[in-house]
């Protein structure tokens, strides 16, 4: 094992090349905390998962299984493992370790040094660990606490309750608590990977793409990039173009910079001569241009690379003054653009079961379906990468969410200063996208506290609900808006979705709207004709569940005759033969409350 570790990443190392290592790979175990047995786990991962991969609980999606594993929330849980750190590696100026998702409360600890204590799931934590690391054998342990009683402990510290209870004190996925659409699965674990960084010299921190200039003849552009430097000299910046046709990246331009040690900062420019634009699905094509952005060194070696697929275009959210009240709607490259999508909400109650083809499928249905644009809904997650990589590729605009939903939220210093830095490093990594419309800060927080009751129900005094409204506006309408623009003044903020409650006669008449008289309000699908928004952002109805679900219940037969008539005396494989029994299935016997 050692010899073929060494073999197989000695050649990827030179005198400057950043490279990385996953840990995630490496045989895990865990444990409930005080127990002595260690199990073995998989990374990325959650404790239900685990649980359930030893057949140490039920299948948590069957029957009233639910409400059996609820104890799994209240224990502390503990992950470790070892891994290999050669000398040649170990000789790298800097070695980082970058855990791109803990879910939530985490101690890590490295060879029995604390080296950091997490608790927000929406954010990577990156930590120096050269020092700590030594050649050989290395020890990894993570630690989670219970959020459930973590959030409940942090309720304490008010004289008043807040909406949404111990949940709104944790940055975690608030859906993971229960919702009306799903179960309560408060779980934890390393839902993401774990790399190792090694870098010497220099490295791209990031690159922001934005677009000056766009017109038929004509595109002007900028990369701007952040660079950190622990050596200062010359380097050079390449700006690198995919062309079809083509095998590889050709340089567009090649520059010479000057580095000092800490922070650095430039902007690389680049023109296209007769663009073609993105456009939304139904308008025409999305098409994508590939960027590669390289550091080198003096002597030409490769340092780092940072890769972008871009879109041209322009987007405008138009809000002007009409005969109704105010207008609600996108302009995509000049044109108005009537908007036909969903919402999207987390697939899975265990993300990591979430894969590439989950989120591409989801992507391909919503473009089949003629569908222009997916909201991804505050209570849930922020989406992988692949997500909005397979926006941009089929012309699916994004109304994004930020991760706050239907409930009021602590004010305090550090959970603000916690949520900003989630904030700025979401936004970081999704400006890019050509598939990102809107940066919305929560769902129906505006209308919950003004129509829900709220004040009522849990009693505030008048100094306790000034104190939670002043909370809200610090928030989500001063240092919310003040990161997205700081980061990506390209794209539009919108408070809270949606802006005026249904039940007001001006949420018809402006803004964004969640329509939910149908169904939860009881009255019919009629109704739609008379209740026409401005922008539609939210409606929906209880559906009938998935067929597979009632084959697992048992509650249907099949119609044989009519299989036989269909089928005739041909012979079909087993999957046409499905499909065909899917279409004859008569339910025997099911109660409707």
């Amino acid at each position: 094992m050692r010899i073929f570790f060494l073999l197989l990443f000695i050649p990827l190392f030179s005198l400057s090349q950043t490279t990385e290592l996953s840990l995630s790979k490496y045989n895990w175990q865990f444990r409930k905390k005080g127990d002595k047995e260690w199990l073995s786990a998989s990374i990325p991962g959650t404790v239900h998962t685990d649980l359930l991969a030893k057949k140490l609980i039920a299948d948590p999606y069957y029957g009233d299984n639910e409400k059996q594993l609820q104890w799994i929330e209240n224990e502390d849980w503990e992950y470790k493992t070892y891994f290999d750190i050669s000398k040649q590696e170990l000789n790298q100026q800097h070695i980082e370790v970058k855990f791109e998702g803990l879910d939530t409360y985490a101690k890590v600890y490295l060879n029995d040094s604390l080296i950091l204590i997490a608790d927000n799931m929406f954010r990577s934590w990156k930590i120096e660990v050269k020092k700590i690391l030594k050649v050989g054998d290395n020890y990894l342990k993570i630690v989670f606490q219970s959020a459930v009683k973590r959030g409940k402990k942090e309720a304490t510290k008010l004289n008043y309750t807040l909406p949404g209870d111990e949940k709104v004190f944790t940055r975690k996925a608030q859906y993971q608590y229960g919702w009306d659409w799903g179960p309560r699965f408060v779980t934890c674990g390393i839902y993401k990977d774990i790399k190792l960084k090694f870098w010497n010299n220099a490295r791209i921190e990031s690159v922001k793409f934005i677009q000056r200039k766009l017109t038929d003849s004509l595109a002007e552009l900028e990369f701007q990039c952040e660079i950190i430097s622990d050596v200062e000299g010359e380097y050079i910046l390449n700006n690198k173009r995919y062309l079809p046709g083509f095998s590889d990246f050709g340089v567009v331009n090649s520059t010479s910079i000057y580095l000092k040690k800490g922070k650095n900062n430039f902007t690389v420019k680049h023109s296209i001569i007769n663009p073609q634009r993105w456009w939304s699905n139904g308008l025409g094509k999305p098409h994508l241009y590939s960027f590669a952005i390289e550091l080198k060194d003096k002597e030409y070696e490769l340092i780092d690379s940072k890769y972008l697929n871009i879109g041209l275009r322009t987007l405008e959210l138009v809000q002007e003054k009409d005969s109704i009240v105010k207008s609600f709607y996108f302009k995509l490259n000049g044109v108005p653009v009537f908007m036909k999508g969903a919402n999207y909400i987390p697939s899975d109650n265990f993300l990591p079961k979430v894969t590439k083809s989950d989120y591409e499928k989801i992507v391909q249905n919503a473009m089949d379906a003629n569908m222009n644009m997916l909201r991804v809904w505050g209570g849930g997650v922020y989406a992988d990468d692949d997500f909005y990589n397979a926006c941009d590729q089929k012309g699916i605009l994004v109304w994004q969410d930020f991760m706050f939903a239907c409930a009021m939220y602590p004010g305090d210093e550090h959970f603000v200063n916690n949520v900003l830095e989630e904030i700025k490093e979401q936004v970081i990594r999704l400006r890019n996208h050509m598939s990102i419309a809107l940066w919305c800060g929560n769902n129906e927080i505006d209308e919950g506290w003004k129509n829900w009751g709220w004040q009522k129900q849990y009693h505030y005094s008048a100094t306790d609900s000034t104190k939670i409204w002043n909370d809200y506006v610090n928030l989500f309408q001063k240092e919310i808006p003040s990161i997205v623009s700081k980061y990506d003044a390209e794209h539009s903020y919108w408070q809270s979705s949606p802006s005026i409650g249904w039940g007001h006669k001006e949420s018809l008449q402006q803004g964004d709207a969640h329509y939910w008289g149908v169904w939860w309000g009881m009255e019919p699908f009629e109704i739609y004709k008379e209740k026409v928004g401005r922008f539609m952002s939210e409606y929906g109805f209880q559906g009938m569940p998935d067929l597979k679900t009632f084959k697992k219940m048992g509650l249907y037969k099949v119609d044989e005759e009519s299989i036989q008539r269909e089928i005739g005396d041909g012979e079909l494989d087993i999957e046409v033969l499905n499909q065909i029994t899917d279409r004859h299935i008569l339910f025997d016997s099911l109660v409707f409350n």
